[in-house]
């Protein structure tokens, strides 16, 4: 039993800063992407052990899952050369 806050929407947006999709991040992880899709909507709560896995992939400190911020506005995107991805606009 985990007796830490998890936040499923920071998860998201690790995955995104990182440019990485849920089948590549899950891949990663050993686990299927509806796990980590039901993860990332807060269905689930994962085992330490996989948050410490998602930390190592993501390169993302284990306690920055923790935090009980509440992400607000547009999700980032990880479309490459689109519009509006990570090129800029065109």
């Amino acid at each position: 039993m985990r007796d830490k806050f998890f936040n499923h929407q920071l998860l998201v947006v690790a995955r995104q800063a990182r440019r990485m999709s849920q089948e590549s991040l899950a891949k990663r992880a050993e686990i299927t992407q509806g796990y980590l899709s039901k993860i990332e909507h807060g269905l689930l709560v994962p085992p330490s052990k996989l948050i410490k896995t998602f930390s190592e992939i993501l390169e993302f400190p284990e306690g920055y899952f923790e935090q009980t911020y509440r992400v607000c506005g547009p999700p980032l995107s990880v479309h490459r050369g689109t519009r509006f991805g990570p090129k800029g606009y065109r």
